[in-house]
């Protein structure tokens, strides 16, 4: 009896012991299974940073298989950017409380940069040190994106179109790490491209091909167009292998893999923006970030357009205005003043003499047997003259003096601060220039003289008016034609 006690315990404890092993092993399992396939990257390290053991989330984040993580370094898989930030964590890590967590980028094996949060702490009294990996890529990549269209937006106030066009390829071909970027305008008959902009980097160190502005069919362009056919984004990444690539124009760079993007308003694509030569292949993420600085640029490239538009338009129309107004107060054969406008700047400055009790003096003179000269040499020759004398007596006056054509043959000038013998020296030199004018005719040489009358402006009861003090001028120079005319006279009050 006690022999089958024994025996019937002996297997209970054998069923138990097989039970609860199967428990175990599931146990392990789910902890395997939840250790693998976590969402986050899980690592054992060392404390000089050798990985010794990690889970399949951790190899797949940086693109390699677990067992290939084993026994290497941590550093090894992180980016030469962070490489002394990684330095540093590390420092920190084993020197103070025994937790920290940073922000680094790591090399994903064959895909580009992962941008990952990495946490540890460590244990063992710091001989050994659990990490967990976070992918912060997309985050990383939307924090970008919105920087780059911050960068774009503020760039845009103090640039041409064009600028921000090539701003807007060159942060392309940043955030996609390319090393090409450029920028085609379709024109609306879907047919014609148009060559808008290269980046930066592509005219400086990769193309030496010339082609800004230039306008070509899509049938010439290369495999790249092909977005315009499929009105969907295309990735060539290995270009060289494509049968129905087209070949590159002397000087340009040798594709190795390329991104373009078609950009659509109205059903219609107005622009296609694409990058090349990123060292991995291009993705759905690169796809998005072009989309979007391509779709933004455009919107801001249209809007620019439209501000310059309106603001040459609005140029356009000031000077037409200004145009207009100076012809409502210009001579037309002469250039200067016309009798109205004489009047208006007269007054003024007859108002300001009067006013601080200033010198003023008017200066009246007429172009002698003027008629005669139109009948004999005729009036285009007359019209010359006309020129000649207006030329020859701006010339002698100062910036602040005012000239008029007061009529036909006879011409006003206003001299502030100036009496009437100061005046006088200035019109003999007008008279002496006119004398000189020789005008060459089918009948010889005209030439005229000039009759010129000054007049002063008397402060107190008998200022007067400027009408009056041009009317007194009028009837100085007149006594110069009595005396002889080709002479000069000073009126007297």
């Amino acid at each position: 009896m006690k022999v089958q006690k024994h025996k019937e315990d002996l297997e209970l404890i054998n069923k138990e012991l097989a039970q609860s092993r199967a428990e175990l092993e599931a146990a392990l399992r789910q902890y395997t299974d939840l250790y693998d396939f976590a969402p986050v990257g899980y690592f054992t390290l060392a404390r000089d940073g050798m990985i010794h053991q990690a889970n399949l989330a951790g190899a797949n984040l940086l693109g390699v298989e677990p067992n290939e993580l084993t026994q290497q370094h941590m550093k090894e898989f992180v980016s030469s950017e962070s490489r002394a930030a990684f330095h540093v964590f590390f420092e920190k890590l084993l020197s103070g409380e025994g937790k920290e967590t940073c922000e680094l980028a790591f090399e994903k094996k064959g895909k580009g940069l992962l941008w990952a949060r990495l946490e540890a702490t460590c244990f063992e009294g710091g001989n050994e040190c659990r990490a967990m990996l976070t992918d912060t890529t997309e985050r990383k990549q939307i924090a970008s994106l919105l920087q780059a269209r911050i960068r774009i937006s503020e760039f845009v106030e103090s640039h041409t179109s064009d600028e921000l066009l090539q701003k807007t390829v060159d942060e392309a071909e940043s955030l996609t790490a390319s090393q090409i970027g450029f920028a085609h305008f379709l024109e609306v008959d879907q047919k014609t491209l148009h060559l808008q902009m290269w980046s930066t980097n592509t005219l400086k160190n990769m193309c030496a091909v010339e082609g800004r502005n230039m306008h070509y069919t899509v049938d010439q362009a290369g495999v790249w167009a092909d977005c315009i056919s499929t009105r969907m984004p295309q990735i060539h990444n290995n270009y060289p292998s494509l049968v129905h690539r087209k070949g590159l124009p002397h000087g340009h760079a040798p594709i190795l893999r390329e991104l373009i993007v078609p950009i659509m308003r109205n059903d219609l694509i107005v622009m296609l923006m694409g990058v090349g030569n990123k060292s991995t292949d291009y993705d759905d993420n690169d796809v998005e970030i072009l989309s979007q600085l391509a779709n933004s640029a455009w919107d801001i490239v249209q809007r620019k357009q439209a501000e310059q538009a309106l603001a040459a338009a609005n140029l356009a129309l000031q000077t037409a205005l200004i145009r207009e107004q100076q012809l409502a107060h210009t001579d037309v054969l002469t250039g200067i003043n016309n009798r109205r406008y004489l009047y208006e700047l007269a007054e003024r400055e007859f108002e300001i003499a009067t006013r601080y009790q200033q010198p003023l003096s008017i200066i009246m003179f007429d172009i002698d047997h003027f008629k005669k000269v139109n009948d004999t040499f005729g009036h285009a020759a007359g019209d010359q003259i006309l020129q000649r004398v207006t030329q020859v007596a701006c010339a002698e006056l100062r910036s602040g003096d005012v000239i008029g054509r007061y009529g036909g043959e006879e011409f006003v000038i206003i001299l502030p601060l100036t009496n009437a013998q100061q005046a006088y020296p200035l019109a003999e030199r007008i008279r002496a220039a006119g004398a000189a004018i020789r005008v060459p005719t089918e009948r010889g040489d005209a030439t005229v003289t000039l009759s010129i009358g000054i007049v002063e402006i008397l402060h107190g009861a008998k200022a007067g008016s400027v009408e009056n003090l041009i009317r007194y001028a009028d009837k100085v120079m007149y006594t110069a034609k009595q005396a002889g005319r080709n002479r000069t006279k000073i009126g007297n009050h």
